[in-house]
């Protein structure tokens, strides 16, 4: 299966405020790309964690990249804590090096305290720069390829 069938996209008008959560899996590079926006709560941030858990195509070894680049990213303290502590207690969480990309002053508050807390699940750093991230998790992912999930097409 080519990675465009590994498209997720979630637009949910049941949820108030424009969230978007979409992601691709490329296995050949035993790489995950995940992007978010919008205000989440923790109902949200579970949804979304359980929805890339159970694609068959995920894989705990697998690196990954978190863009928060195409829009605000917005979530209180208390509902990343509580993602923080489902993410620490699921058996599905990621043993790979993941980087967070964003040039945001909130999103990047929020990446810091899950990359904190989580040091001992896995390697979390925040970069400003896409080429940045790459490096940090060893892939060439070029940017186009994630186009068709930037724009919310399968």
């Amino acid at each position: 299966m080519g990675p465009r069938s590994a498209l997720c996209e979630k637009s949910d008008a049941a949820w108030s405020g424009a969230v978007t959560f979409g992601y691709q899996i490329y296995p050949e590079q035993r790489v995950i790309y995940v992007r978010y926006s919008g205000t989440f709560s923790f109902e949200r941030l579970a949804a979304t964690a359980k929805t890339l858990w159970g694609d068959p195509r995920y894989s705990r070894d697998y690196h990954g990249i978190v863009d928060f680049l195409h829009g605000p990213v917005s979530a209180p303290m208390a509902d990343v804590r509580k993602l923080i502590e489902l993410v620490q207690q699921s058996p599905h969480t990621s043993r790979g090096r993941w980087a967070a990309v964003t040039t945001a002053p909130v999103a990047t508050a929020l990446a810091l305290v899950y990359g904190q807390a989580l040091a001992q699940r896995h390697a979390f750093e925040v970069f400003s720069s896409w080429e940045a991230a790459c490096d940090f998790i060893g892939t060439e992912l070029d940017r186009g390829a994630t186009a068709h999930v930037l724009a919310g097409t399968a």
